[in-house]
C-alpha cells in the first residue's frame, strides 16, 4: 500500500537587511592630522603635511562597539596603531563619531610620542 502524500503551499522566507549605524561606520570616515611643527610640547617629533597631514594615512575602523584607528604610510615607521585621547591628551574609548567633530590621537614609536588632531569627515566616495 502507498502512502498518501501531502500538499504544502510553497512559501518564501525573506529577510530584510536594513542598514544600521554599525554598516555605515564600517567605512568613510576620514581625519588628517591638523598639528604643526611650531606647536609646543612636542619634542623630537615632526608632522608634515605628506604624511599624518594626509586623510588617507589614517585608516579608522569600527569593531560593533567602539573605534580603532591606524596610521600608514608612516615615512619608515611602519603602521602604527593610534589611541583616541580628549583635549588633554588622556586615553578614551570612542564609541561615536560626527561629521566635523575633533578627534584627538596619539601615536607611538621608538620613545616617542606624537600628539595629533584633525577634524573628522565622512567620505562617500
Amino acid at each position: 500500500m502507498m502512502k498518501k502524500r501531502s500538499y504544502t503551499t510553497p512559501n518564501i522566507k525573506v529577510t530584510l537587511f536594513n542598514a544600521d549605524e554599525y554598516i555605515a561606520a564600517c567605512d568613510g570616515w576620514t581625519v588628517a592630522c591638523d598639528r604643526t611643527d611650531t606647536e609646543t610640547g612636542q619634542i623630537n617629533v615632526w608632522h608634515e603635511a605628506a604624511y599624518c597631514g594626509q586623510e588617507d594615512h589614517q585608516s579608522i575602523s569600527y569593531n560593533g562597539s567602539y573605534y580603532t584607528m591606524t596610521e600608514v604610510d608612516t615615512n619608515g615607521l611602519a603602521t602604527l596603531a593610534c589611541t583616541f585621547t580628549d583635549s588633554n591628551w588622556n586615553n578614551i574609548t570612542l564609541t561615536t563619531l560626527t561629521e566635523g567633530q575633533t578627534l584627538y590621537w596619539t601615536t607611538t614609536e621608538g620613545g616617542r610620542t606624537w600628539h595629533h588632531y584633525g577634524t573628522v569627515s565622512l567620505n562617500m566616495s
